[in-house]
């Protein structure tokens, strides 16, 4: 029996971009909230579980640093998503007419990316329910406040890898 391979296609997609501000703001969100209710629970838990052992409450503590390093990891978990990004880019072959409809898309990007951007400031960032909490997120709450400039710039970045390669089979 041949196994099959997951993924046909290695190659890039140039709706990535579009794709790009969707996956950042609803992995912050997740891992925000997920911070916040363990916030939440973590005193009333640990105070209840200190009976049966009185470490509990250092291990939830730990728990919680292991919760607030994700906010140090984002911008490398963006780097990342912006590296592969580029470079399926290049693997794309780009045509001098698909440059007015990539246009058109990462002005939809950048659009999506405000979009997300004042959802975030007007349901998280500004509400007084997670003001306990925002401070420990700082980095991850500036890089959803200037998603849509991140995204212009990887828009650039990304136009830079697809268009200015030689055509396929040919030397420089």
């Amino acid at each position: 029996m041949k196994l099959r391979p997951l993924i046909k296609n290695k190659k890039g997609n140039i709706l990535d971009i579009v794709y790009l501000p969707v996956l950042l703001f609803a992995i912050a969100v997740s891992l925000f909230i997920i911070y916040f209710v363990y916030t939440q629970i973590q005193t009333p838990l640990g105070d209840n579980l200190k009976t049966i052992n009185p470490d509990v409450p250092d291990f939830l503590e730990n728990v919680k640093g292991g919760l607030g390093t994700f906010d140090t990891m984002f911008p490398i978990l963006l780097a990342g998503i912006i590296l592969t990004m580029i470079i399926s880019a290049y693997l794309i072959d780009s045509y001098p007419f698909l440059f007015f409809i990539s246009t058109f898309l990462f002005v939809i990007a950048i659009l999506f990316a405000a979009i997300l951007a004042n959802i975030h400031t007007d349901m998280i960032r500004d509400n007084a329910v997670f003001a306990s909490v925002i401070g420990d997120w700082a980095t991850t709450n500036w890089i959803i406040n200037h998603l849509p400039v991140i995204i212009c710039g990887v828009a650039v970045a990304v136009s830079v890898a697809l268009f200015t390669k030689s055509p396929r089979g040919t030397t420089i």
